[in-house]
């Protein structure tokens, strides 16, 4: 490996990061024609442009600087030995050896004694889940050799000078990955040019056999992990991708070479775009996050998993192929093909399909989410999100800063508990905005105006709220200096929370929500609900040791988000610091970003399995191939083109998952029926006048973008059908058909194929159109009077279509009207509702104004729900929740759905367990009949 290592990254590259490619292509195309040497140092100097055209954006350092992070970067030893440090303005950021380990403590206490005695460090913090010391320099980087020596110092002094670091400590401010992928894609474009000498060199036996070892240990992920361990992935990447080049260059011929290292360029330039993109979101986060950050002084580093983590479908069709590839290789040597026979053999056994496929996609996801604003701290995150089978939510993340009363108990046989519950509202809401009575209605209850005599204060204390709340936490009513009851204020949730869970629901997670009182609100939506006391890292062990792979999303757990598979920590701002939790894979600033995170983890399982199945495809037909016609020169076709096929399928997904905006939050998450009426309409904004909206489905109707749709609509509806689990075995048995000589059998294979996708796409459009048509005939649609004309006697009314209302319209409903949202009753006379379809009650239902705090839905007398009918009365109310948001569509999204079943399901089963075996027997028939 050190020998590899030398050669693929030699010293006398240092001088630029593209050299040794200008210098391999400049010594080749010298023995052809001068000519080819001005075509070949093109693409080189292209590259070399690019390098220094990144290095001054992204400011990464004088020329020496450069040096020696490429000297750490090709040092052969397993073990690191240079020390990590960047300085970013006035704070530096060091690496000390022992601060990650079992002796931090012994560290931490050595680095008290010496750096606070020094004048030209104003302030320190240790990291310990990092490694690292962030120190605030007087002078900048003049006293960062003095700060290093220091360091040096107390390692010494603690024994743990002469601990190397280990290959796999990350930072998202180093800059060995974003070097390593640019020296692999300066490697693949000076192997392109060498590829065009090829012929004249004899080396193609040889580089064949070093091609298909590299490929092979490339894409088997139990052969890569040993060198991950050993070299880091960095490093391991780049041995494998020099490797590789030089095998394509040498190995194959121009064209053939060519082909296959574009597209290993692009994947490497791929990988390079992610790996700047996460350099520059790390300095654009380090300007925001507290100039003095808070000590971490515990290493939490990950640990040992309870089980081995359950295999997706990248690693099964490694092992699938693998096997295969196995076997041929031997029956090539059995049956005189020798060693270069067992190569080709064993180079079908390397699913580089499946793997660019998920490298892709996983790259375009952490570059577009990166400049969202989200920081990836470990890039082997994007790589797990197709294994993701649950989630662990911690409630704190759902949270926001405002507060709400959650309960009350009344100790004043004069009041009662709705009573002490809306007072105790009412003060929250003048401590928050300010405002006095002159939103409440004439006829509010007496309860509610505070008169100034009213106050909340800590039962033990009896000092006064501060209003500020990190828990649940119970407070006393006073009444002029009377105790009447108390109240137990929570937190608001996030308006988005409902939109994140009904996300997680949808790819098929097990979600569990650890929450108190706060997020009552959302138990529907999860599987599981625990309380916060609650272990979350025991819940990750628990749920790993059932065969799951769990993600957990938290702002605060640092433990369990160590312990997990996929750790998305939300960074909070205390005191106008922004925190991080440093032992997160990524971190998200909102819940729209980590409502984007989530997203891609459905897409990320389909993108796997479709490669899986390219590879499976194009192994059977390469084994096929080199069976009947060894010496071919298109043997290796059908492994190129579902090369490319992966490829550009999982970054086209990639680019189309992450780029979707996430649906914006309509309403919040609160308990209007336990607020008042003046609350209510304080917190809801005025919507845009109704002239001056558009119906959702209104450019639907323009008779080109009709056309323009149906056409999307009916292709989609063609992908559809053509992800049948029998699409690719009759795909694959159609061109295997024509190889071995019957081509009309083929083209009679694929024709029904195609009739049969584009018949049942037709017919399941046609479908989909009748009841679309069915829906348009049963609109609702609602009377909205302007919100300044509530109490007016006689308002105008407008009537729109329900789907175009918005939050804070006041809608005016009838005896037999059907009401169109959920709204908050603000005036009523005599109504009575039927609430049967969602509450279950077969009654009538009586409404009121005032405000019914803790019940349920059935017993929620101030509300009025989508869906249900007027059955005598009239009343005013004012729209809370439309679409998904309302009682109804949070009842549907939380709804569990059914496993899949049927003969497709059962077929798709059946078709992952004998596809391989079939693949593999297959292979072994041709290689002894051939």
């Amino acid at each position: 490996m050190s020998f590899l290592l030398r050669a693929a990254v030699s010293p006398w590259w240092l001088e630029a990061p593209t050299s040794v490619a200008a210098e391999m292509a400049r010594a080749g195309v010298e023995k052809a024609v001068g000519l080819g040497a001005k075509a070949a140092q093109a693409p080189v100097q292209a590259v070399a442009a690019g390098a220094r055209a990144s290095a001054s954006l992204l400011n990464l350092g004088r020329d020496e600087e450069l040096r020696d992070e490429l000297a750490a970067l090709i040092d052969p030893h397993a073990l690191r030995t240079r020390r990590r440090v960047a300085l970013y303005e006035d704070r530096a950021t060091v690496e000390v050896r022992g601060l990650d380990s079992g002796k931090s403590g012994d560290v931490t206490r050595a680095l008290h004694r010496t750096l606070d005695r020094r004048r030209d460090v104003r302030w320190w913090r240790v990291n310990a889940v990092t490694g690292r010391v962030v120190a605030a320099l007087e002078h900048g980087a003049a006293d960062l050799p003095a700060l290093v020596s220091a360091i040096e110092s107390v390692e010494a002094d603690t024994a743990v000078g002469d601990l190397d670091w280990s290959r796999g400590c990350e930072h998202p401010g180093d800059r060995e990955p974003l070097l390593a992928a640019g020296v692999q894609v300066a490697g693949d474009v000076g192997a392109i040019a060498l590829s065009t000498v090829a012929a004249v060199l004899p080396l193609r036996g040889p580089a064949r056999v070093l091609r298909a070892v590299a490929a092979f240990v490339d894409t088997q992920p139990r052969l890569r992990k040993p060198l991950e361990e050993q070299l880091g992935r960095s490093r391991t990447d780049m041995v494998l991708t020099t490797a590789n080049a030089i095998g394509n260059a040498l190995g194959n011929s121009a064209a053939a070479g060519t082909a296959n290292l574009v597209i290993d360029a692009v994947h490497r330039g791929l990988t390079l775009t992610e790996s700047l993109t996460r350099y520059a979101q790390w300095r654009d986060w380090e300007a925001e996050i507290d100039r003095r950050p808070a000590e971490v002084c515990d290493p939490l580093s990950p640990p040992a998993r309870v089980v081995e983590m359950p295999q997706g479908p990248i690693e099964r069709v490694a092992d699938e192929t693998a096997t295969g590839a196995l076997v041929g290789a031997v029956t090539s040597v059995l049956g005189g093909r020798g060693l270069f026979g067992a190569a080709d053999a064993l180079e079908l056994g390397a699913p580089k399909a499946a793997r660019a496929s998920r490298e892709a996609y996983a790259a375009l996801v952490s570059t577009m989410l990166g400049r969202a604003g989200v920081l990836t701290l470990h890039p082997r995150v994007w790589r797990r999100l197709d294994r993701v089978s649950a989630l662990v939510i911690d409630g704190e993340s759902l949270l926001t800063a405002r507060r709400l009363v959650l309960d009350a108990e009344t100790d004043d046989p004069r009041w009662s508990v709705a009573e002490v519950w809306s007072a105790g509202q009412r003060l929250l809401w003048e401590q928050e905005t300010g405002e006095g009575d002159d939103l409440l209605p004439d006829d509010t209850d007496r309860y509610l105006s505070s008169g100034g005599h009213r106050r909340l204060v800590h039962p033990a204390t009896g000092k006064p709220d501060n209003g500020v709340t990190r828990r649940a936490v119970w407070r006393e009513l006073h009444d002029n200096g009377t105790p009447v009851g108390r109240v137990l204020i929570g937190r608001e949730l996030d308006r988005r929370a409902h939109a994140l869970l009904s996300r997680a629901r949808g790819a098929g997670l097990r979600v569990t929500l650890a929450g108190g009182a706060d997020a009552a609100e959302l138990r529907s939506m999860a599987d599981e609900f625990v309380s916060p006391s609650r272990s979350l890292s025991g819940l990750v062990r628990t749920l790993q040791q059932d065969g799951h792979v769990v993600a957990v999303l938290s702002p605060r757990a640092h433990k369990a988000l160590a312990v997990a598979d996929v750790g998305i920590g939300m960074a909070v701002r205390d005191d106008n610091a922004l925190q991080m939790p440093w032992t997160a894979d990524a971190v998200c600033r909102d819940l729209g970003q980590a409502h984007r995170v989530l997203a891609a983890i459905a897409p990320a399982r389909q993108v796997s399995e479709r490669g899986r199945s390219l590879a499976l495809s194009a192994a059977a037909l390469g084994g096929l191939l080199l069976a009947v016609a060894p010496d071919s020169a298109g043997r290796a076709s059908p492994m190129t083109a579902a090369h490319y096929t992966g490829l550009l399928s999982g970054a086209y997904t990639g680019w189309r998952t992450a780029r979707a905006d996430p649906p914006a939050a309509l309403a919040p998450l609160l308990p209007w029926h336990a607020l008042e009426p003046g609350e209510v309409l304080s917190r809801l904004p005025r919507p845009v006048p109704v002239d001056e909206r558009a119906e959702p489905d209104a450019a639907a109707r323009i008779p080109g973008v009709r056309v323009l749709a149906s056409a999307a609509s009916f292709a989609g509806q063609l992908r559809r059908e053509l992800a049948d689990p029998l699409t690719p075995i009759l795909g694959v048995g159609a061109v295997a058909t024509a190889v071995l000589g019957a081509p009309s059998d083929a083209v009679l294979l694929s024709s029904v194929l195609a009739v049969n996708a584009l018949v049942s796409a037709w017919q399941r459009q046609r479908a989909e159109g009748a009841l679309h048509r069915l829906f348009e005939g049963e609109r609702l649609t609602a009377r909205v009077i302007e919100r300044a004309d509530l109490h007016a006697d006689a308002p105008r009314e407008r009537q729109v279509p329900a789907n175009v209302l918005a939050l804070g319209d006041v809608i005016v409903l009838r005896g037999g009207d059907v009401v169109p949202a959920d709204a908050r009753v603000l005036r009523a006379d005599d109504l009575e509702m039927d609430e049967s379809g969602l509450t279950g009650e077969s009654i009538t239902v009586d409404k009121q104004v005032p405000a019914t705090p803790g019940t349920s839905v059935a017993d929620r007398a101030c509300m009025v729900f989508e869906g249900s009918t007027v059955v005598n009365g009239t009343a005013r109310a004012i729209v809370v929740a439309v679409g998904p948001d309302t009682q109804a569509g949070r009842a549907a999204a939380g709804a569990i759905p059914p496993e899949k079943a049927g003969v497709q399901a059962q077929l798709r089963r059946l078709t992952d367990r004998a596809l391989p075996l079939t693949l593999t027997g297959g292979g072994v028939v041709s290689e002894l009949c051939g």
